[in-house]
């Protein structure tokens, strides 16, 4: 084909005739003439044509005659694709992307080899480990909820966990007219005589009754003192024979078969103690006991133990027809008096505090309060008794009682100087939590800091203007603290002041008083609401405390009051208007009158509102 062009343009042929109709090949056409596609259009080549300046005075020459068109060659064949020629180069194409793939694998395991390593090497041996967690227990340490380390079971998850449990506070064996606890903790027993000393010197007032409880105190106990460990925390001694003839108590709770108090006296206050006992034949036992009672009761005698006896031998006394044998240390103010009254051993240090605690036995003998009302405050927790005939009224933060006497005069007397009631027992409250000394400074500025007989003990203060001529209102005051409040007994002088048998059902009323379970007042209502909707009015009354003036429960849909309908049926309505119907049921017991109000209004619903007068 070289050759033919090379003769032809040696022909003087020209170049853009001959290269009319080629074609140029390219490799994309081979590439598709392999994979059976079509063929794509072959650019034709344009040479650019370039006009010569004719040659300068060159004679003219007439135009010739245009020559005929020479006939078009005929277009040259196709190029036949060396298929040879384009599998090799296919094959070296392959080839060489077969050889990045390897190189690329290559890298890849390298990297992975190489991070693997890396991985395990600065896993044990860079990476910083964190520390080992700590294994805790909660334990409880000084009342405190408190984490220490280490396995162990978990006592507490709270601080109030570790607050041991009040105990029953023993009921004491004859009345007083205050009470005073001493702290011990457990293994210190030995300082309570130092303790006893201490509240030897603290002001009481002639003729009272001052009740010691000793409390022990532990992590996660308390108790008061039993009396065999009272004793050897004295350092005195008791035959075993009479020790076994004190019971226990049925409750099992420490403290409550004995009472050790102390008298008051102008000499100054003297230590006694009340023991029950069982055995009938106990007074040989302690005559036997006299010549070493001396000796092991001396104890009680305190700072003044060191007296000398004024007789070798116990002496015989009678008073109230009671037998007393007694030694005095020299005089009668200081003395070993012993006695048994009934089921109870007195060990009194004074004549005049054995003659006082007999009549206080024989006394209280006198009163039979089995058929007395309890009354409980549910909803801060306390309790007493009062007599079957006496009246009140109030409710849960103001209640009073009224004696027979006293109603009679309110009823036929005008005069304005009547009191409403004889006792009267209010709840204050004490948000600040105020020891009850200080407590009792601050209330009504200080009232009853003037009265003339004052006696403090621990959680009680009391106060007493009997027998003084201040003729200060209400005639004594008794505050006891019982958390962030304080209950305020209060006894008024119209009908009790010269009348023993009044102040002796004061002094009993006071000695029935005892903390119980709080009941919240949101659960009764509850209950009782339960009750009602259930129809159930029976149990809705014996959940509802008399002593609450008012209360209103809920509100109750149809269903609900169809449940009531035959109950409405037998309540009285006694109002009725266009808004409102209201059905009453009333009822009368011991402690006064009450009545159930159901308010069915026009919208179908209804309200409860119990009520006592």
């Amino acid at each position: 084909m070289n050759k033919e062009l090379g003769q032809k343009l040696k022909g003087g042929v020209p170049l853009a005739k001959l290269m009319e109709g080629v074609i140029i090949r390219t490799m994309q056409k081979d590439i598709a003439a392999l994979k059976g596609k079509p063929l794509p259009p072959s650019p034709k080549l344009i040479v650019p044509k370039k006009k010569a300046p004719p040659p300068a005075k060159l004679p003219v020459a007439k135009p010739a005659a245009k020559p005929a068109p020479a006939a078009k060659p005929a277009p040259a064949a196709k190029p036949v694709l060396a298929k040879k020629g384009l599998k090799e180069w296919l094959e070296a194409a392959t080839a060489k992307e077969n050889r990045l793939k390897v190189i690329l694998i290559g890298v890849t395991i390298l990297v992975l080899i190489g991070g693997t390593g890396g991985f395990f090497y600065w896993w044990n041996y860079l990476r910083q480990l964190p520390p080992p967690p700590v294994v805790t227990h909660y334990q409880c340490q000084n009342f405190q909820c408190v984490s220490v380390e280490g396995e162990g079971e978990n006592q507490c998850q709270t601080a109030e966990d570790c607050r041991p449990v009040e105990p029953t506070v023993p009921e004491p064996l004859i009345p007083v007219d205050e009470i005073q606890t001493i702290e011990l903790s457990f293994g210190e027993e030995e300082w309570l005589s130092s303790e006893l000393g201490l509240a030897a010197e603290e002001r009481q007032a002639s003729t009272t009754f001052r009740q010691i409880l000793v409390k022990l105190v532990g992590q996660s106990e308390k108790k008061y003192m039993d009396l065999e460990t009272l004793f050897s925390a004295l350092e005195m001694d008791m035959p075993g024979n009479i020790l076994r003839a004190v019971p226990t108590t049925p409750s099992g709770a420490e403290g409550e078969n004995y009472t050790l108090f102390f008298y008051g006296q102008s000499t100054g206050n003297r230590l006694g103690i009340v023991m029950t006992i069982e055995e009938d034949s106990l007074d040989l036992m302690l005559k036997l006991w006299e010549e070493g009672m001396k000796t092991d009761l001396r104890p009680l005698h305190l700072s003044l133990k060191n007296e000398p006896a004024a007789t070798e031998e116990f002496l015989d006394n009678i008073y109230q027809e009671v037998a007393i044998r007694y030694i005095n240390f020299p005089e009668p103010t200081l003395s070993i008096d012993y006695a048994v009254v009934d089921d109870k051993l007195l060990i009194i240090t004074s004549r005049e505090g054995m003659y006082a605690t007999i009549d206080a036995l024989l006394s209280a003998e006198e009163i039979d309060i089995s058929n007395w009302q309890p009354y409980q405050n549910e909803e801060y927790g306390f309790e007493i008794s009062y007599p079957p005939n006496w009246e009140t009224s109030g409710s849960f933060e103001e209640f009073s009682l009224i004696s027979p006497d006293l109603a009679e005069t309110q009823s036929s007397s005008d005069s304005t100087d009547i009191p409403s009631a004889d006792i009267e027992i209010f709840v204050l409250q004490n948000p600040n939590r105020l020891n009850i000394k200080e407590f009792t400074k601050t209330y009504r500025e200080g009232w009853f800091t003037n009265y003339l007989y004052m006696n403090l003990s621990g959680a009680i203060q009391r106060f007493s203007d009997l027998g003084a001529s201040l003729e200060h209102t209400p005639l004594e005051a008794v505050f006891i603290s019982a958390n962030n409040h304080v209950i305020l007994f209060s006894l008024h002088g119209y009908t009790m002041k010269n009348n023993e048998t009044l102040l002796e059902i004061w002094n009993q009323i006071l000695a029935t008083f005892k903390f119980i379970e709080v009941r919240d007042a949101e659960t009764v209502r509850a209950q009782i609401a339960n009750d009602l909707r259930e129809g159930d009015i029976e149990s809705a009354l014996e959940g509802f405390a008399p002593s609450e003036k008012s209360m209103a429960i809920s509100t109750f849909n149809t269903d609900q009051l169809n449940q009531l309908a035959d109950w409405i049926e037998k309540a009285e309505l006694v109002e009725e208007n266009d808004n409102y119907r209201i059905y009453r049921y009333t009822w009368t017991d011991q402690s006064g009158e009450h009545f159930i109000e159901f308010t069915m209004t026009k919208d179908g619903k209804g309200q409860w509102l119990i009520t006592s007068w």
